[in-house]
């Protein structure tokens, strides 16, 4: 996420897969400007190429302008 200029928070693990969020931001008709998925090497610890693994996601949206 840092090619974006974002600093990522420490892991928060939460209850909605990505699917209900971006779900969620359409049907409040939002428009979907970033999707993105990174991998964690320590979500995964002693698993080898780990770091390709998704462990966080970030999903960014807008309101379209009129």
């Amino acid at each position: 996420m840092s090619e974006l200029g974002l600093v990522t928070p420490p892991h928060t693990s939460y209850v909605w897969n990505l699917g209900q969020v971006v779900t969620a931001m359409l049907s409040a008709g939002l428009v979907l400007t970033t999707l993105n998925e990174g991998g964690h090497a320590d979500m995964y610890a002693g698993l080898a190429a780990s770091e390709h693994l998704p462990s966080m996601y970030l999903a960014a949206a807008e309101r379209p302008t009129a």
